[in-house]
């Protein structure tokens, strides 16, 4: 009765499975349904939607300006993850991976990052919601409320780019990258509440 051999994984042989992409694919169709289902309600000015948006910021309003570091933190948060900065943020991600000869997930990242600011910006520009009466002294463009590029920003970018880590972490057994993908994921899924606490979008 023979052993099973086991052969030495090579470098990004995991990232060359197929199942990380179709988990990737399906959750960013997914994503894109309750984006325009969003989207829809946010253009026909939706009652429901409406009434919960004065609601969920008159309470953020209510706790976060009495406290007052809520609002300079998420401004600090806000000023460190602008698009110049997310932008070369994401390049030194991009340098580490065509390093790492992963280059799949090098152009993914790229696109994934490219695509959704192209998204984004389209929507903000045609939609062109007015922003919350606390974001004047914050924003200077008061009509781009929709989407929050930063939320928007914090799930194609940090997100995905933690979930690249936290695939890359498990393919090697390494528990500090983990650490660090499992941080920068919940990182880019948060990112938006701190643009409701300062008061920048609904």
């Amino acid at each position: 009765m023979s052993e099973e051999s086991s052969s030495p994984v090579e470098p990004g042989e995991q990232w060359r499975r197929p199942w990380p992409t179709a988990r990737l694919v399906v959750w960013g169709a997914l994503t894109a349904v309750a984006m325009a289902v969003l989207t829809v309600l946010v253009v026909r000015e939706n009652s429901a939607l409406l009434t919960f948006d004065e609601v969920i910021t008159d309470f953020t309003r209510e706790w976060a300006d009495t406290l007052v570091w809520p609002v300079t933190l998420s401004d600090v948060i806000g000023e460190a993850t602008r698009p110049l900065f997310s932008a070369l943020y994401i390049g030194v991600a991009f340098l580490v991976l065509v390093y790492k000869k992963m280059w799949r997930w090098a152009i993914f990242l790229v696109l994934s990052s490219g695509i959704g600011v192209i998204v984004t910006e389209v929507i903000k520009v045609n939609v062109g919601r007015q922003r919350p009466p606390a974001a004047v002294g914050y924003e200077d463009d008061l009509f781009k409320s929709f989407p929050s590029g930063h939320t928007s920003s914090g799930l194609y970018m940090y997100a995905m780019l933690g979930l690249l880590i936290i695939l890359w972490a498990l393919s090697r057994d390494k528990g500090r990258l983990l650490t660090l993908g499992n941080a920068l994921f919940a990182f880019g899924v948060l990112l938006g509440i701190t643009r409701l606490i300062l008061g920048v979008h609904w």
